[in-house]
């Protein structure tokens, strides 16, 4: 059987940088008492906000992101750094984001097993992102770690029931759409993708680059849990 985490030759996933998240995602994250960055210059610049409930690494994705994660300064910085970035703007916004109040979180917007129009694909509609910060804030999740990239997913959340609650684990629309072997070639896409563009930073800290993932680590059978 060929090994679902081998790198292949195409990228399957969309082409270009990923778009930037919306302004109605950010005013969102503000009306539950939280600040969003969406950017590495944005993110050094968290020090100039007032104390926040919480701090939310913004993304737009159409892919095997969730709508809701906990993560740490090093993994957010590889989740927002784009082409043209330097290291001390990656040495400073990791800075910063260890510093801010609250927990640390990853919203999306977007679809999850997506594009849309395929089998699984769940779109993620603004009452769940609502929904989501509220039970963030008010400690009504129960978190997961994520096998494949270390980020804490939101196993159960209060209120949020049926698919919504599989989209918080994406590789459970994944896996009940019978794309299994799709969901291992892009952990494989989005890991390398991370790694070549803080490789590209001269200067990165090493720290940085780890927290891409890259290279993959063997972890036996576990993919098929």
């Amino acid at each position: 059987m060929a090994d679902p985490y081998a790198a292949r030759p195409e990228d399957r996933a969309p082409a270009g940088e990923r778009p930037a998240a919306s302004a109605s995602l950010r005013a969102l994250v503000e009306q539950a008492g939280g600040v969003g960055v969406a950017g590495l210059e944005a993110a050094a610049d968290l020090s100039d906000e007032a104390e926040s409930v919480f701090t939310a690494v913004l993304v737009a994705d159409d892919g095997l992101l969730p709508p809701l994660a906990r993560v740490d300064p090093q993994l957010a910085v590889a989740i927002l750094a784009r082409a043209g970035d330097n290291a001390r703007a990656a040495r400073t916004a990791a800075e910063a984001l260890a510093a801010a109040s609250g927990p640390l979180l990853l919203l999306k917007e977007g679809v999850v097993a997506g594009p849309a129009g395929v089998s699984g694909c769940f779109e993620i509609e603004p009452d769940l992102i609502r929904s989501l910060l509220a039970a963030a804030v008010d400690g009504r999740i129960q978190w997961e770690r994520d096998p494949d990239f270390g980020y804490e997913l939101a196993a159960a959340a209060h209120g949020i029931e049926g698919t919504a609650a599989d989209a918080l684990c994406p590789r459970l629309l994944y896996a009940a759409a019978d794309r299994v072997y799709e969901h291992a070639d892009l952990v494989v896409t989005y890991k390398l993708r991370r790694h070549e563009r803080l490789a590209a930073i001269e200067g990165v800290d090493p720290a940085l680059l780890s927290a891409s993932g890259w290279p993959i680590e063997p972890t036996g059978q576990a993919w098929k849990d």
